[in-house]
């Protein structure tokens, strides 16, 4: 989402909800409404799958954006693809770390029940 909209900043000149306008995740944005109100809307709608750091990343990202020149909102965008993607690379780490404990905990309570049983 973030790298498109780099792209659609550099070569057009869109609103910000015509540079988000792809429907990300079932969520359109209209020119109606003011576009950071309607990107914490979305993000509110994975509240439930997404850490609340996450979700305070995603929302402090439409901060800054379209009120400054192309270069600094490339800038911008860069910024906040690199805090996502070491998120991104944390949460994969934590579901590996996690994953393993979850696979191991019943094996565990098996063994420690078949122990008892004998």
């Amino acid at each position: 989402m973030l790298e498109g909209a780099a792209v659609r900043i550099r070569y057009s000149s869109e609103n910000l909800a015509g540079l988000f306008a792809d429907n990300f995740a079932g969520f359109i944005f209209t020119e109606d409404q003011p576009f950071d109100e309607q990107f914490r809307k979305m993000t509110q709608m994975f509240k439930d799958v997404l850490k609340p750091e996450d979700i305070r990343i995603l929302n402090d990202f439409t901060y800054e954006l379209g009120v400054s020149d192309t270069e600094s909102q490339l800038r911008h965008i860069h910024l906040y693809t690199t805090l996502l993607n070491e998120r991104l690379t944390q949460a994969r780490e934590d579901q590996s770390r996690k994953g393993r404990i979850v696979r191991t905990v019943p094996l565990s309570a098996g063994i420690a029940a078949a122990i008892l049983l004998i």
